[in-house]
């Protein structure tokens, strides 16, 4: 008995669709295994690219997700990427480390460059000088920080799951929170002790081809509660 082509087609998409929701589920299982393998090849590149920083006597620090729940002595989720600060007097030594660890850089805005190496990728945040003993860093959203050079010398060496690297002082973290999306994350680097009062002012000024709305940090008695208060904020 002869089969119409139409007869043959009814199971097949009846598996395609059977196999939709089975292949999502592979997926999710696929990318669940591997989340351990994922953390170690990223905190295996924090310490290894810290280690090679400090020979060469550079001050570049990852921040961010890692940096914060290192403080917090756990991690608290997954993260997609890495995030380095450095500065701008130092980029070029930073991107030699950089391609010397096997990672290709391209710049995303005026301040932001990417490194990507295989299934690791690193967010670069360059400060510049500002003049008066300040540093400034604007994203690429528009929005900017400004702060002592001070807050930038005083970093430190803290472990997370085996791994070494360096972070930070309180001081720059606790002023992160205008260029920081994670409400839980703000609010952890609000509570963070800092060396002195943090005050904030906020001014809008054309940097780089574009208005950019600076928060700029110094220390002092602020006027507001919590970390630091802000004048002319909005939020």
């Amino acid at each position: 008995m002869a089969i119409s082509p139409a007869a043959l087609r009814i199971p097949v998409l009846g598996l395609w669709k059977i196999s939709d929701p089975v292949r999502r589920l592979a997926r999710r299982v696929r990318k669940r295994l591997l989340k351990p393998f994922v953390r170690g090849r990223q905190l295996q590149t924090i310490e290894s690219l810290s280690r090679s920083f400090a020979v060469k006597g550079l001050a570049c620090y990852f921040v961010g997700g890692y940096a914060l729940d290192a403080l917090r002595g756990r991690i608290t989720r997954e993260h997609r990427d890495l995030d380095l600060v450095l500065l701008e007097a130092e980029r070029e030594p930073t991107f030699d480390i950089l391609e010397d660890h096997g990672f290709s850089i391209r710049m995303k805005a005026p301040f932001v460059w990417i490194a990507i190496r295989d299934n690791v990728t690193i967010d670069l945040f360059c400060w510049k000088d500002a003049g008066a003993g300040m540093i400034q860093h604007v994203g690429s959203c528009g929005v900017g920080v400004r702060l002592p050079g001070a807050f930038w010398t005083s970093g430190r060496e803290i472990a997370l799951r085996g791994a070494r690297f360096t972070i930070p002082s309180n001081d720059y973290l606790a002023c992160m929170w205008p260029l920081t999306h994670e409400e839980f994350d703000i609010k952890f680097g609000n509570e963070l002790p800092t060396s002195a009062p943090l005050q904030c002012r906020v001014q809008t000024e054309r940097m780089d081809g574009m208005d950019a709305k600076i928060y700029e940090f110094t220390p002092g008695v602020s006027q507001e509660t919590g970390a630091a208060g802000c004048q002319g904020a909005t939020g």
